[in-house]
């Protein structure tokens, strides 16, 4: 009953480190595909509203649906082990798996943007896609819904770093501050391979 009462899926929202406590407790492991696909997802559909790559929102969903959803699950297994490598550099304890799932459940937070997302995909249908859409048809509703949208961007991502903090407190036995510096380390690194990677490719570009 204790176990019921303490789903990581109820408690993530208010009580993050009780959510933690329950994926120790129990096996969800089976969440961890279907949480990254749908961050995944979410993430792509927000990168590409006003894209200048697809010229129709029915291609955009295609790629996206196809090609967010493995980045997704990617993003999950490659955070969880920069995590781990760089919480080992601070005395961390957390096993690689405990941080895939970790990295899969906060990732759950930003999955409630997607309902807006789709909404605006349905109310804007291929201007969605369209950088100009907006000056040309300015609406109301739709300024209104992307206002909504930004704001509850910010909320969105100040709760999954508490939560991906008190997280990797809990699991590799830190405190909030060295828990944040895990998080930093791993960006630092994070950014300084896309980077490298970015300015690798650039060389062979014909532009």
């Amino acid at each position: 009953m204790e176990q019921q009462l303490r789903h990581p899926l109820k408690e993530i929202w208010f009580y993050p480190r009780e959510a933690i406590k329950a994926l120790q407790l129990s096996d969800y492991s089976g969440f961890i595909i279907p949480l990254a696909v749908l961050s995944g997802i979410t993430q792509g559909f927000s990168n590409n509203f006003a894209s200048e790559y697809f010229e129709s929102l029915t291609s955009m969903l295609l790629v996206t649906l196809i090609v967010a959803s493995i980045a997704g699950i990617i993003g999950i297994y490659v955070s969880a082990w920069l995590l781990s490598m760089t919480g080992k550099w601070l005395g961390g304890k957390a096993s690689f798996n405990s941080l895939v799932e970790l990295s899969a459940w906060a990732s759950l937070i930003q999955v409630l943007m997607l309902p807006l997302l789709i909404l605006l995909m349905i109310l804007m249908g291929n201007g969605y896609v369209d950088s100009e859409y907006l000056m040309e048809n300015p609406s109301g509703l739709v300024i209104t819904l992307l206002l909504i949208f930004s704001l509850a961007s910010i909320v969105v991502g100040i709760w999954s770093l508490v939560v991906m903090c008190v997280g990797i407190s809990e699991l590799q036995g830190f405190s909030i501050l060295r828990a944040l510096a895990n998080i930093l380390l791993f960006l630092v690194i994070f950014v300084a391979v896309v980077v490298a990677l970015s300015e690798f490719f650039k060389m062979f570009s014909p532009y």
